[in-house]
């Protein structure tokens, strides 16, 4: 599956407003919730309202590798989750905060993009590094 930035940033802000010190936030995988609920005749668990809104953005399959992908790129930290079909998510880690923090305002954002399809890069290493210079760019224009 190719990577998708917009989904990397929207799973990051989804995971810090959902996620505090005692509440992991969770997703639940719908196609294996559903698959092992009708394996064992059960009703599959309820969705977290807070998913609903990724769910309109992205299919199943795309947010699961790619908050996956957050947990293996250590911006997330996982919270282990006992059913088998849910992922737990227990915080941003340092370095996905500092991640969010360089991409969260949608004026940074969208420059940050422009950047990357005009070099035609999608990687998370690209992000930061293209978000450094814009925000570089950004307090120099500020600065005068």
């Amino acid at each position: 599956m190719k990577l998708n930035i917009d989904c990397v940033r929207d799973i990051m802000l989804w995971a810090e407003e959902n996620s505090d010190l005692r509440h992991p936030a969770i997703y639940i995988d719908t196609v294996l919730s559903k698959s092992l609920a009708e394996a064992y005749e059960e009703v599959p668990p309820p969705i977290p309202p807070a998913q609903f809104e990724l769910l309109t953005r992205y299919d199943n399959d795309e947010l699961v590798y790619h908050i996956k992908y957050c947990i293996r790129a250590g911006l997330l930290d996982e919270f282990a989750s006992p059913d088998g079909y849910s992922i737990g998510v227990s915080d941003l880690t340092p370095s996905g905060h500092a991640f969010l923090e360089s991409i969260r305002y949608p004026v940074i954002y969208e420059k940050v993009k422009k950047v990357l399809n005009m070099l035609g890069v999608k990687s998370l290493e690209a992000a930061t590094q293209a978000s450094s210079l814009v925000i570089s760019n950004l307090i120099k224009s500020a600065i005068g």
